[in-house]
């Protein structure tokens, strides 16, 4: 049954929310409250979670890398959501300390409280792309996760229309550039779409939820889109896609780890296919017009 097949709706639960201050997180927070959950938001800087208006009952300041600081942040709760992970490494901290320990720590304090369900949000294929530093991290906590009693769900998204706006940048200054073909497909989600997708797997435990937008696109039509939101001509220039493959090569072998993980896992899902059952009633083409009309406004 895909993600958009499966409507069923879970009756109220008390939620911790672990990345309620990321892109998909606070758009999780959002949907909770929506449908009447009740929802502790963790996070380390609880002026962030006020000055995003981030919807929560309990805010509980704690840091998930330092299990001392979550303590009982579990108990009166029985479920945990974490989108928690590195998108943007900093401070130091690597994919194996975030990705797999701090989730690890949630998993710890959410089997002492006794609770019944854990929500982890992964990645499309990433038990076939374990040879990346960021799946590999992510993964060892899903094998932890099914060892363990709680009753978990893993949630495995192609990509964020986050990550999208990429493009529209590129289509900014002039010109998208692309590897190979550009005929590598994708169907991204919105946060919002994936944040029901999330909140549904509250009910469905044990569960592995592979889900994309509805969009099935190429990079080429991403591109078009783009440059059709500006209103521009279309200039794409495609890079010969022996630089693609060869640049994790080079970049694990002259950088450190928080600069090759991110461009080696951009650059490995740029030259396959991510595509996942279709959800939701976002598409890329308005996420696109809605940015360039406020890059307008604003100008």
């Amino acid at each position: 049954m895909t993600a958009a097949q499966h409507g069923n709706r879970t009756s109220p639960r008390r939620v911790v929310l672990a990345g309620g201050t990321g892109y998909l997180g606070s758009h999780i927070a959002h949907e909770l409250a929506r449908r009447g959950h009740w929802c502790r938001l963790i996070c380390r800087d609880p002026a962030v979670a006020r000055q995003r208006a981030i919807p929560a009952n309990e805010v509980v300041q704690a840091q998930v890398t330092d299990p001392a600081t979550l303590a009982g942040v579990c108990e009166g709760a029985d479920a945990v959501i974490s989108s928690v992970g590195i998108t943007r490494q900093r401070d130091g901290l690597a994919y194996r300390d975030v990705d797999y320990r701090a989730n690890r720590n949630l998993l710890d304090a959410a089997r002492n409280a006794g609770l019944r369900s854990f929500v982890y949000v992964s990645v499309l294929d990433g038990d076939r792309l374990r040879f990346l530093r960021g799946c590999d991290a992510k993964e060892q906590f899903v094998d932890d996760l099914a060892r363990s009693p709680i009753s978990g769900c893993v949630v495995r998204p192609t990509g964020f229309y986050s990550d999208m706006t990429a493009f529209l940048t590129m289509a900014r200054r002039g010109r998208v550039w692309l590897f190979g073909d550009g005929q590598a497909r994708i169907n991204p989600i919105h946060g919002s779409d994936l944040a029901e997708v999330c909140v549904d797997a509250l009910n469905r435990p044990g569960d592995v939820i592979a889900v994309g937008g509805p969009d099935v696109l190429t990079y080429n039509e991403i591109a078009a889109l783009a440059f059709a939101a500006l209103d521009s001509q279309p200039v794409v220039t495609h890079l010969p896609d022996i630089i693609r493959r060869a640049a994790p090569w080079v970049l694990r072998r002259t950088t450190p780890q928080t600069i090759y993980g991110p461009v080696e896992f951009l650059l490995t899902v740029l030259g396959r296919d991510m595509v996942a059952p279709r959800h939701g009633n976002c598409h890329l083409a308005d996420h696109y017009h809605a940015l360039a009309g406020t890059a307008l406004q604003g100008g």
